[in-house]
């Protein structure tokens, strides 16, 4: 057995005896360290074990996804805009079969489709829940660039695949997220560095922080998590010295 799948095994059971997903994760942290997967992928495979999932197994993807951001799927948007300008998002998403989070990042960032929001636009043509402006303040447009006021909005998001080797982990984490800490979880030696496992107030998601950033972003969280560790210590020998006694 291969420790990512072992680890897999162990997220199975932890879900299994009744723990939370955020406990989970401290689990996984304490048992494997820097090698613990990352947040992300113990909670896909949490929710899927607690959906009923019961294989360990990936199901592995050959290649690519035939909806990605390729070359193809880039130029298929291309042609169907050329060929209508009415089309909605929800529209290209129908007709080209491709997940909407991918083809915003085509109309965006390969196509260069921005949204018009000056007041002194050319009279717009109304079509079907677009709005489609030829121009602004009298500049034409570049060949590249086509200008669409849509009703729906167009969301930038990255695609998250069943394989945990696919998923992409560069989102938000620790402070940046703007989230107010609850709690520290536990400590950990990272190279040398302190870090804490810090959970936020009203969520589930826990972070990996440095110490240093925590004593001085959330310095009586920090207090209480030794206060607390202190009074589990003074506890623990009060029961030792009884058994003795």
């Amino acid at each position: 057995m291969t420790e990512r799948m072992e680890q897999k095994v162990y997220i199975k059971s932890c879900q299994k005896f009744g723990h939370t997903c955020s406990a989970t994760i401290d689990i996984m942290r304490k048992i494997y360290g820097n090698k613990s997967m990352s947040e992300t992928q113990i909670k896909w495979w949490f929710n899927r074990f607690r959906s009923g999932r019961v294989s360990v197994d990936s199901h592995r993807r050959v290649g690519r996804p035939s909806t990605s951001r390729t070359a193809a799927n880039i130029e298929r948007v291309r042609v169907a805009i050329k060929e209508n300008r009415c089309l909605t998002v929800r529209q290209l998403v129908e007709n080209l079969g491709i997940p909407k989070t991918t083809l915003s990042r085509i109309l965006v960032e390969d196509l260069g489709i921005t949204r018009c929001h000056t007041a002194s636009c050319d009279p717009p043509v109304q079509c079907s829940g677009t709005t489609i402006h030829s121009s602004c303040n009298g500049a034409p447009l570049s060949p590249n660039q086509t200008e669409i006021n849509s009703c729906e909005d167009i969301e930038i998001k990255t695609d998250v695949y069943a394989d945990e080797t696919m998923i992409d982990d560069s989102r938000v984490q620790g402070f940046k997220r703007e989230l107010e800490a609850d709690k520290i979880l536990g400590s950990a030696d990272d190279n040398g560095k302190l870090m804490y496992l810090i959970q936020w107030k009203g969520t589930d998601a826990v972070d990996m922080v440095s110490a240093s950033e925590a004593n001085v972003k959330c310095p009586q969280i920090v207090i209480r998590f030794y206060e607390d560790r202190i009074t589990w210590k003074r506890t623990k020998n009060k029961i030792v010295v009884d058994e003795f006694s």
